[in-house]
């Protein structure tokens, strides 16, 4: 069955007569939003690899505002970040430009002017990031055909795994969650086997144990892709 392409958004705003109706109307254009009423909240939902755009508004208090823009840039992140702005936060948003932001609307906003300009960010994300072919260390995985390269060794891979692999090479050094891998890979709102994720987790191991990289389980947070401890190597 071929899953549906969603747009995925976070909009961290704490207006009520934004968010709701805002919330209503994603459904309708293929948009999966998730919302943060206040700024902590929202930092903490930015560091994630599964959206697509962050829309921030300047008025969730100023200084919070930039400061999601600073720390999702700071962490390597380069999902696009629509600012909402007003007359008021005309120099807040030459900031926000200034440190990572890539567009913003003015408030009062038709939403049809809104969701133009997320779709847009979207599409321009996923042309900046998708690739046919990832490369981490001595691993080089090509998505077209399923193929994994483990330093010139080349192992074929299923479909599940193969979206596994590539987002672990994607965020590669970036802890991610299990709900991450999930969204990302089977789905929202999938029902899985319990252990049906760390199925594919150990059968990549296995595929990388002589590789210069590996999955190493972060407790209490998921999983990460990254460069085989030394000590490891030398065992």
């Amino acid at each position: 069955m071929r899953r549906v392409s969603y747009t995925n958004v976070l909009i961290i705003e704490s207006r009520e007569n934004v968010t709701a109706p805002f919330s209503r109307l994603c459904n309708l254009q293929n948009i999966k939003s998730d919302t943060a009423g206040n700024g902590e909240v929202g930092l903490l939902m930015a560091l994630s690899p599964k959206y697509d755009v962050i829309i921030v508004d300047l008025e969730i208090t100023m200084r919070c505002a930039l400061e999601i823009i600073r720390h999702v840039r700071a962490h390597g992140y380069k999902t696009p970040i629509l600012m909402i702005a007003s007359k008021r936060t005309e120099q807040e948003c030459a900031r926000g430009y200034a440190i990572g932001a890539d567009d913003h609307v003015e408030f009062p906003f038709a939403f049809k002017e809104f969701f133009a300009h997320v779709k847009a960010l979207a599409r321009l994300y996923r042309e900046r990031i998708h690739s046919d072919t990832f490369c981490f260390l001595d691993l080089k995985l090509n998505t077209k055909c399923n193929l994994l390269t483990v330093d010139g060794h080349e192992n074929h891979l299923k479909n599940r795994q193969q979206r596994v692999m590539a987002l672990l090479m994607k965020w590669a050094d970036k802890p991610l969650t299990r709900a991450q891998i999930i969204d990302y890979c089977w789905g929202f709102d999938a029902e899985i086997l319990e252990n049906s994720m760390e199925i594919q987790i150990y059968y990549l191991r296995n595929i990388i144990s002589k590789s210069a990289s590996e999955i190493v389980t972060i407790h209490g947070i998921g999983y990460m892709l990254t460069q085989r401890a030394l000590e490891a190597e030398l065992n």
